[in-house]
């Protein structure tokens, strides 16, 4: 089986990006059916440092990348958010290019992020630990960003929101009682041993 992740580009080394990363590296070593595994971000091609490994990103310019792939997997935050889209994507695209063309930056997103117009693609792919918490009526006035996202959120096979708000949007745009409350990626990271002689109670 050949897997292909999706996160957001990890700006400034972010450790909060960096640990989703890794908790699904630890997830997908343990699947033996799981032959190649290929990181992808629709902003730039990386290679960066995680925990004595080297994580190599590739660049996402057009979903035709993604057809040889038996499953796409969305990880982490904010991917299908349009305010991520609009502000920070948007912002590190102009610092790179100097000058862009908005609507065909956001043209990318759409397509690689979306999958707007590949419902194959769409059927093949899961959402985990993703947000869309912040969206109100006044963005769904987008009706190209309300279409596009209901139509992958109906197509995914499986999507879960790291929060309940996002799953409460979930089945307001999908018309679906199925339970899309998930968590955060890395909650799987794998603990390390808290030493300790006296009871005590971890939360987060």
């Amino acid at each position: 089986m050949k897997i292909a992740s999706i996160s957001a580009f990890p700006d400034s080394l972010n450790p909060g990006m960096l640990s989703c990363d890794l908790a699904l590296s630890k997830i997908l070593e343990k699947i033996p059916a799981i032959k190649m595994h290929t990181r992808f971000n629709i902003e730039e091609k990386i290679s960066l440092p995680i925990q004595n490994k080297t994580f190599d990103y590739e660049y996402l310019e057009d979903p035709e990348q993604l057809e040889n792939f038996d499953c796409i997997i969305y990880w982490g935050d904010f991917l299908q958010l349009i305010d991520y889209a609009k502000q920070d994507y948007l912002s590190r695209e102009k610092q790179r290019n100097g000058y862009i063309n908005s609507d065909n930056s956001l043209d990318k997103w759409y397509k690689c992020i979306l999958l707007e117009n590949s419902p194959n693609l769409q059927k093949r792919s899961l959402i985990f630990g993703s947000t869309i918490y912040n969206i109100n009526s006044n963005k769904m006035q987008d009706r190209k960003y309300e279409k596009a996202l209901q139509t992958i959120l109906s197509n995914s096979p499986l999507v879960l929101f790291r929060d309940i708000f996002s799953a409460n949007i979930y089945s307001q745009l999908t018309n679906k009682t199925t339970n899309s409350f998930g968590c955060d990626c890395s909650f799987f990271l794998e603990p390390k041993k808290v030493n300790s002689k006296k009871n005590y109670l971890l939360y987060s």
